[in-house]
């Protein structure tokens, strides 16, 4: 019986704390989802060959599963910095944040994030949210008579293209194009 009471308040008290946020000089502030705040989540695999280091929202931290004041038109300024955490060349990598869409069927609705050039690894890059896409977005979403969730996203890496020619897609790495086939191979 006590140690059922203690996990449940030890649950309690996880929840509240991880409501905390410390702002600048160490205060702490209580943060509540408000119609203005939103969240971002990660979906993410062990074999991802990058990782998000940083993530901002209209020029501020925003932390994965934490309520940040925001809203649609504050995605426009979402910046991602990425890592590259394999051990090959990284020259196209494509994420995208999802959205819960609502109107005619609840499918989810991407925001894309992409990176072209050169990352070798261990080198870190930037990707932003092109704002010309999430006008775009959103009137195709009109036209369709739907509204997407802008309040719960999650960002998951696609795919990554590498110098040598192989790919990462969905958690698998797939070598080059054979050239007899024309095929793929499971690496």
């Amino acid at each position: 019986m006590k140690r059922i009471l203690f996990t449940g308040i030890g649950l309690i008290v996880g929840i509240l704390f991880s409501q905390v946020q410390f702002a600048e000089g160490g205060r702490a502030r209580v943060a509540a989802l408000t119609q203005d705040s939103a969240t971002i989540s990660r979906a993410s695999s062990p074999t991802d060959p990058v990782r998000i280091t940083k993530m901002r929202v209209a020029g501020i931290d925003v932390y994965f599963g934490q309520p940040f004041t925001g809203n649609e038109n504050s995605l426009a300024g979402l910046i991602v910095d990425i890592k590259n955490t394999s051990d090959k060349t990284i020259v196209d990598l494509r994420l995208s944040v999802a959205f819960e869409g609502d109107g005619l069927t609840t499918r989810k609705i991407h925001l894309p994030l992409s990176y072209s050039g050169r990352l070798r690894p261990k080198e870190t890059a930037e990707v932003t949210a092109p704002f010309a896409n999430l006008g775009s977005l959103k009137a195709m979403l009109a036209k369709q008579g739907r509204v997407a969730n802008f309040r719960r996203g999650e960002v998951k890496l696609q795919l990554a293209k590498f110098q040598d020619g192989s790919v990462w897609v969905k958690g698998v790495t797939l070598g080059p194009h054979n050239p007899r086939t024309l095929r793929r191979q499971r690496i």
